[in-house]
């Protein structure tokens, strides 16, 4: 890599899934309160379902299923846990309906332009991608990588005949709470968007929480993955607001930062970044939408404003377009279709 070349990685949170629902147009929220609201109007169409969980809790106090998920499994108990497998179920369904048009998911088109975006800066040896890490369960950041690099490298063995992935790729695809497309084998497997895992048990996916199932494989060989590609110059948070509630996350953050000095970017709403830099005092370096480069303008827009209630319609849409333009009057860059298409848009 030429000296001077930034390493940077990407931390995608469910915002940057949002982000790709609403360029398409597609009217679904994926904050988890409002996919535990539909969680909780399909566990009161099942009255077993209802009954079981009355014992833990009443369905009008639950705010965060991947939380209930989380402890009702750690009880150990199989009546909870059977509980548990019901909600992961429904919460799988959820997300993936979502996500999903006539069966097919969803072109990830927003994310194969900032893949792309990321090629031309590596090309113009500005920037070198590390890689992304997720908190997603979703198959989107998978069919980006495959679309743009033909491989995707989760970091660890697998076999999959739609993902294939190269032990010396040097671009990974971090998922540190596992997959809805991931099933346990030896080695494990990885399904198409037209595969579905029929066992809820055999999906590898683990809501964050209490339990420490980052110890086990293949989760400790992702997570040690995600603190070795943080050897970098910036981290871009897309689409995230580093919930207290996620300490895994945090913690990685924090750990990382001890001995590398990268700036934190926070691409989604302005004051959201506010938010981190002012209230996480243990992550370093932090910069709010309206710092980042080729983003100032926004700070313009909520001059007079109350902070809170500016809301930019789509920013990871406005970063990937603006820095686009700003590399666009130095280079060519129509090789890069769907960058160019967000940059026209």
């Amino acid at each position: 890599m030429v000296e001077g070349t930034k390493r940077v990685v990407y931390l995608f949170g469910a915002g940057a899934t949002q982000a790709e629902l609403d360029y398409k147009g597609i009217q679904s929220n994926q904050l988890i309160s409002e996919v535990t609201k539909r969680v909780i109007e399909k566990i009161k169409d099942d009255e077993k379902l209802k009954v079981l969980l009355r014992d833990f809790t009443t369905t009008d106090r639950i705010q965060n299923i991947e939380h209930i998920i989380s402890m009702l499994e750690s009880i150990g108990i199989r009546k909870y846990t059977d509980i548990a497998e019901n909600l992961r179920t429904l919460f799988k369904q959820d997300i993936e309906n979502c996500t999903m048009i006539d069966g097919k998911t969803i072109d990830p088109f927003l994310t194969k332009a900032l893949l792309e975006l990321q090629e031309a800066r590596k090309m113009h040896e500005l920037e070198n991608l590390n890689g992304i890490i997720t908190t997603n369960y979703d198959s989107l950041l998978d069919r980006a990588f495959n679309d743009i690099y033909k491989k995707v490298n989760y970091g660890f063995r697998h076999k999959s005949t739609v993902y294939s992935g190269e032990d010396n790729s040097n671009k990974f695809l971090v998922k540190l709470h596992g997959s809805f497309n991931w099933k346990f084998g030896m080695p494990i497997e990885v399904l198409s968007d037209l595969e579905s895992v029929k066992e809820p048990k055999e999906t590898i996916w683990i809501p964050p929480g209490i339990d420490k199932k980052a110890e086990i494989y293949p989760f400790n060989i992702i997570w040690g993955k995600a603190y070795d590609i943080l050897d970098c110059d910036i981290l871009r948070v897309v689409g995230s607001s580093l919930s207290p509630n996620d300490w895994g996350l945090l913690s990685l953050i924090f750990k990382s930062q001890i001995n590398r000095d990268y700036s934190v970017e926070i691409i989604n709403q302005h004051h959201t970044g506010e938010h981190i830099r002012k209230n996480y005092g243990f992550i370093k370096n932090v910069k709010s939408f309206g710092n980042l480069d080729n983003c100032g303008s926004i700070l313009s827009r909520i001059s007079g404003e109350v902070e809170d209630t500016f809301r930019l319609e789509n920013p990871l849409k406005f970063w990937i377009k603006e820095n686009g333009y700003d590399l666009s009057k130095k280079y060519d860059i129509s090789i890069y279709p769907h960058l160019s298409e967000v940059i026209g848009d």
